[in-house]
């Protein structure tokens, strides 16, 4: 043994063990290997054919390195499959959609809610019974398809943006505006009076001769509301009709207020 405590022997392959005596003779070496102190681990290595080298580590640190390990990797991996799983879903939905819009709910035009994302509000509305207190508003641009035919369908375009906005702004954020056709607008605001109505559908008439004046063409927008009335309508679709057909005059008379009662007739 020499004073590091290293034994030698050529009669074994054994790579540790308790060694209280070992004898060995001239330079004929085989194996070495180290007293195995308490709680401590040995490693040895394969070096040629000749010889095992031994290495002896402290356990504890062996230990809390396994430990640490073991905690690590699953959070790395757990971690590692959720990035990959948003990266997935964005770059889908930029692939399938830029505009990042539900396109079966959505007018990609305006940027607002489509018809039948309409029809299925209102038939939840129904569902819920949430219809007291509710009015129906029905909004129409005028002489769109002469904007049209004048000054193109890009001057169209702008056109229903631009009448969207306004109106949008005019009920500011109290209820859904929805593009249910190629011209026509609808909203639902539950909880307003008739006065809070008719301030918005002046507000509206207001910002569209504003807006005229910068533009090549005049913004004309009519509009109806009807509130929904237990002893006249059986569905929210009544009340739908009902405002319909007062917008419906109201773009005849080429006006953009409603009057209550003429609405009621």
């Amino acid at each position: 043994m020499d004073k590091a405590g290293i034994f030698c022997t050529s009669n074994t392959d054994i790579s540790f063990q308790k060694v209280h005596h070992a004898f060995f003779t001239g330079n004929h070496v085989a194996h070495c290997f180290r007293f195995i102190r308490e709680k401590a681990f040995i490693r040895t290595f394969q070096l040629h054919l000749t010889c095992h080298i031994t290495f002896e580590f402290d356990a504890g640190t062996e230990y809390q390195a396994f430990r640490f390990l073991k905690i690590a990797t699953p959070v790395v991996i757990l971690m590692s499959c959720i990035a990959a799983a948003v990266i997935a879903v964005l770059l889908f939905r930029r692939i399938s959609n830029p505009s990042y819009r539900d396109i079966f709910n959505s007018d990609m035009l305006t940027g607002l809610k489509n018809r039948n994302a309409f029809e299925v509000d209102l038939h939840n509305r129904e569902q819920q019974g949430k219809k007291e207190g509710l009015v129906i508003l029905s909004f129409d641009l005028d002489r769109l398809k002469d904007v049209n035919d004048t000054f193109g369908h890009g001057c169209g375009d702008d056109y229903l943006r631009v009448s969207s906005g306004i109106i949008q702004d005019a009920i500011y954020g109290k209820c859904v505006l929805y593009r249910i056709g190629g011209d026509e607008f609808i909203a639902m605001i539950q909880d307003v009076t008739q006065e809070e109505v008719e301030d918005m559908l002046r507000e509206i008439r207001v910002m569209a001769e504003q807006e005229s004046q910068s533009r090549r063409f005049d913004i004309s927008i009519s509009a109806g509301y009807a509130f929904y009335d237990a002893a006249q309508d059986k569905t929210l679709n009544d009340t739908l009709k009902r405002s319909d057909a007062c917008m419906y005059r109201n773009k005849k008379e080429n006006e953009g207020i409603i009057d209550h009662e003429q609405m009621q007739s």
